[in-house]
């Protein structure tokens, strides 16, 4: 008659010993690529975000209308100096869309004690209708905006296109994104301005950039 064998119990603590030090080998490498993944998932996501709001500040610059219209109103930029960095003021027009739209840009703290980099924009500029304004969250978590303009020789912190003075040769947006670290780096984006012949409809002085 065969004996049947049975594994002892030493066998058994060995054998799940055994495994748990295999299982722990594993869930190093494993966890590892989830990391990763995790890092390359948020980065794209980040670039995504980025790209999305810079191409819509493109559209509204290189759309630009001539200052000093009924409908354009005037073309400012203030700077405003904070003890954490700049938070500069935009306003102008762009027909960007096709119309006419006043649009105003500035950084605003939410709920959070964060900035948003707020785009405010009134289709209808001669409306007295609140609904013809539209504000949207460009970025959020935005530590600083820096706007300079080139006037043709100097780049300068401000600009007021009343009394003549028109618009900048070119516009440099740059802007920090509040990551945590205790100097995160600086993003730029350059837009030169190109006057095009002025359309009809744009009302008094609406050349198109």
């Amino acid at each position: 008659m065969r004996h049947r064998h049975f594994f002892t119990l030493l066998e058994l603590l060995v054998a799940c010993f055994s495994m748990a030090v295999l299982l722990a080998a594993l869930a190093v490498p494993v966890q590892g690529a989830l990391r990763e993944r995790e890092r390359a998932n948020e980065a794209a996501a980040e670039t995504f975000r980025l790209r999305r709001a810079m191409d819509l500040v493109l559209d509204d610059l290189t759309g630009l209308l001539l200052p000093g219209g009924d409908l354009t109103g005037q073309f400012t930029g203030t700077k405003s100096e904070t003890r954490d960095g700049r938070r500069d003021t935009l306003a102008f027009a762009t027909n960007a869309t096709g119309a006419c739209v006043r649009v105003v840009y500035e950084l605003s703290e939410n709920s959070d004690d964060t900035l948003d980099w707020l785009r405010t924009a009134t289709v209808n500029p001669l409306s007295t209708d609140d609904s013809a304004t539209v504000e949207t969250v460009l970025l959020a978590g935005v530590g600083s905006l820096e706007i300079t303009y080139y006037d043709g020789t100097v780049w300068q912190d401000v600009w007021d296109s009343t009394g003549g003075l028109g618009l900048p040769q070119a516009v440099a947006l740059s802007f920090t994104l509040d990551d945590g670290t205790e100097n995160p780096p600086v993003r730029r984006l350059l837009v030169p301005v190109r006057i095009e012949p002025a359309s009809a409809g744009q009302g008094g002085g609406g050349g198109r950039q």
